[in-house]
């Protein structure tokens, strides 16, 4: 009886555990935190934002040594009005000359918060790591390694939110042409509906905004018809966009 008792103990534990972990997919814990410099740093105040967030030690050498590398996500993106990034010190002895050491020794220029113990257990994450919080506050990716490993991943996370973020903003544009059938098979067809159209580019992209195919038309009139192989598509919805000038037409695709 004893041993069954302590088996249940043991699984409700284990499920607690993961319905609580933070995973992928789901909406980031809101958290405020102090700054070294002043002011406080709020998750939920950067909504319309892709975020980046950087757990540290203050006293970590390995969080010091990816300093520079993290501080180049950082200049890559942060002329982008809709990016934000902020360091959050999860040692104990968080304090102005911990925190203020580190970002000396480790030569980052984004903001540093600092007594986020409490951020690092929400998230389900420890030190030397990174993660990015989407437009919409989901988290989209949670580091498993040391954030010097983790660089190209979490940069094309981001390039990926803003590229997907730009094609559904295309939706609304201009009609261009007549898109058909949709849902689609093996082949999607579209006859344009503009005049002066030499030159007719097609995207498509899957829902992360990656580029899955770009094929360009040459020689097209008013009202011609063409006809384009997607048969090497999986099933589900994707975005397309048609380009020519300075004008574009995009929608949504669903091919079957």
């Amino acid at each position: 009886m004893k041993k069954a008792n302590l088996f249940l103990v043991l699984s409700l534990i284990t499920s607690i555990s993961t319905v609580n972990a933070q995973t992928v997919g789901t909406a980031a814990p809101d958290f405020t935190v102090d700054l070294l410099e002043g002011g406080q740093f709020t998750l939920s105040e950067q909504a319309g934002k892709v975020v980046l967030l950087y757990f540290f030690g203050n006293g970590c050498p390995f969080c010091v040594s990816a300093g520079p590398q993290v501080e180049s996500v950082y200049t890559n993106f942060k002329s982008n009005d809709n990016f934000a990034a902020v360091g959050l010190d999860t040692w104990g002895g968080s304090n102005e000359t911990s925190v203020g050491g580190f970002k000396s020794a480790s030569g980052v220029s984004f903001p540093l918060g600092m007594e986020a113990k409490e951020v690092e257990t929400s998230f389900n994450i420890t030190y030397d790591r990174l993660a990015v919080i989407d437009q919409q506050g989901v988290l989209q990716h949670k580091g498993n390694t040391a954030a010097g490993n983790d660089i190209a991943t979490v940069t094309a996370v981001i390039n990926d939110l803003f590229e997907t973020t730009s094609a559904r903003n295309d939706i609304a544009s201009v009609s261009l042409a007549t898109v058909f059938p949709n849902p689609a098979g093996e082949k999607i067809q579209f006859t344009l509906n503009s005049k002066d159209a030499s030159s007719v580019s097609l995207y498509i992209y899957d829902l992360t905004g990656k580029e899955k195919k770009k094929e360009t038309f040459d020689s097209m009139g008013s009202h011609s018809t063409l006809s384009y192989d997607i048969s090497d598509l999986k099933a589900g919805a994707y975005i397309y966009k048609l380009k020519f000038n300075d004008q574009f037409q995009a929608g949504t695709l669903i091919i079957r």
